[in-house]
């Protein structure tokens, strides 16, 4: 998929390619996390099975680290087009049709990550107000979802760039060139 968004956006270095550049280094972080914590897991689960010892805090690790990896993956997720959409008619509309459908989806996925955005906020402020901490090892819990705020936060201008990516062509009625060789191909596969 995201070899796809490149072909569409080119390799010329625009603003585009670098989101998705960033967005992908940003959810391998947040994969390398999922990967420590599989790792504790399996590693909790031989020590209790063989010796009857149990990590402690691996349930509290683990419900923040998951939030922070999810989080850290839509950024990619929305840079390149990986997003579920509905396009039955998109095709019957033509390129202006289609880049306007794309505006509006793009509009209300970046108004519902504002929202999102916005209660995350409040969320990470109650926590820190509370002085909410994991319940086995004490680690505040506030830090952790302000990371995820930021995150989440980071899909707004992402998603503000591609309605403008889309608006353009929505504007013009031209694809790029490169996008529009790379959609007769995929027609010609199917």
């Amino acid at each position: 998929m995201v070899s796809h968004w490149r072909n569409e956006m080119g390799e010329n270095g625009s603003l585009e390619s670098k989101i998705v550049r960033w967005s992908r280094i940003i959810s391998l972080i947040g994969l390398v996390g999922l990967l420590v914590l599989a790792f504790i897991t399996v590693l909790e689960a031989i020590l209790r099975s063989l010796f009857g010892i149990s990590i402690a805090g691996v349930s509290d690790i683990s419900s923040l680290v998951v939030a922070i990896a999810v989080c850290a993956c839509f950024p990619l997720v929305f840079a390149s087009h990986g997003n579920i959409t509905v396009s039955f008619f998109a095709n019957a509309v033509g390129v202006r049709g289609k880049a306007i459908l794309e505006c509006f989806g793009t509009l209300v996925s970046m108004f519902i990550f504002c929202l999102l955005f916005w209660q995350f906020i409040v969320y990470a402020n109650e926590l820190t107000a509370s002085n909410a901490t994991t319940w086995i090892i004490l680690w505040p819990t506030a830090p952790w979802w302000y990371a995820a705020t930021f995150l989440i936060g980071l899909c707004i201008p992402v998603q503000l760039i591609l309605f403008f990516s889309d608006l353009k062509v929505a504007l013009t009625g031209k694809e790029e060139k490169e996008n529009k060789n790379q959609n007769d191909k995929k027609g010609a596969q199917q």
